[in-house]
């Protein structure tokens, strides 16, 4: 069939598969002839930078993108890499949403940066293996054969080498943080054609968060209390939106979220059905369900 121009990149293990199929569930209605899918499945005797390895010599496509297995990608992902790699850089820039973990926020990957820092809730980096990239520099400088750390290692052995980048803005990329500790607040609740699921942190009146997940993606509210006020410039599906209203599609059919503040309290419904609200009480966030 040829070269590919892009190659998506995963790593799991036989533990992780259902993970795994999620990812791929979220993929394969993306693909087209020009793109391939490569996952390296183990019991977890091989170090991630050897698998990450393995991958990148099975690749044929001209770019490269890896996806970790426990994180999720926006329904345009691949037409917004095919679309941005047609000009031919080098790598492109990306932008990604974190939620759950200590500090839910937004991700920058781009040649802008040649340093990782955070600046209020967004974190800025060089491109890294998330990054789309050149399959042949990637080659080039490879991952080094350890567990952890090889992603910054790849970042920093690369950076030198990418002269040139399209950048994404719309965010293509979700980082699924799910193991933060007792302060979160994990419930499950299905109204319908909706799955939904909730974390929250809270750390202290200044720095406390609300995530929602629906269906397993990225819809939903995040956003930080400080005080008795929730901010406005909340993520809803990878885009902003004051804390009121946004659209969300599921099996053909679009459906209304909106977020109504009352007082000190948030509340959530679909189409005007109630799914749950967030009130803030005695210096605490507590989630109730319908």
């Amino acid at each position: 069939m040829g070269k590919k121009k892009l190659s998506i990149l995963i790593c799991s293990l036989t533990t992780r598969q259902k993970l795994l199929q999620r990812l791929l569930y979220r993929l394969r209605p993306q693909l087209t002839d020009e793109i391939e899918i490569i996952y390296e499945l183990d019991h977890g005797q091989m170090e991630i930078g050897v698998k990450r390895n393995r991958l990148l010599r099975k690749a044929t496509g001209k770019y490269i993108s890896f996806v970790d297995d426990d994180d999720l990608v926006s329904y345009h992902y691949i037409h917004k890499i095919l679309k941005a790699i047609e000009s031919g850089p080098d790598c492109c820039g990306i932008t990604g949403i974190m939620t759950g973990g200590k500090y839910p926020g937004k991700f920058v990957h781009s040649l802008k940066y040649n340093k990782w820092y955070r600046k209020g809730d967004t974190y800025y980096r060089p491109p890294n293996h998330l990054n789309p990239v050149l399959r042949t520099k990637a080659l080039k400088v490879g991952f080094p054969p350890v567990n952890k750390g090889e992603d910054r290692t790849f970042s920093e052995r690369i950076k030198s080498s990418l002269k040139s980048e399209k950048f994404i803005k719309a965010p293509i990329y979700f980082y699924l943080r799910e193991r933060i500790g007792p302060s979160v607040i994990n419930s499950v609740s299905v109204r319908g054609d909706f799955s939904l699921r909730i974390r929250m942190r809270i750390a202290n009146l200044k720095d406390s968060a609300c995530g929602v997940v629906i269906n397993d993606s990225i819809f939903g509210f995040q956003g930080k209390h400080t005080g008795k006020t929730f901010l406005e410039g909340s993520v809803f599906n990878g885009q902003k939106f004051s804390v009121s209203t946004g659209t969300l599609m599921r099996n053909g059919r679009r459906f209304t979220l909106k977020v109504k503040r009352k007082k000190d309290d948030l509340f959530f419904s679909i189409d005007g059905k109630f799914l749950f609200g967030v009130k803030y009480k005695k210096d605490k966030l507590k989630v109730g369900l319908r």
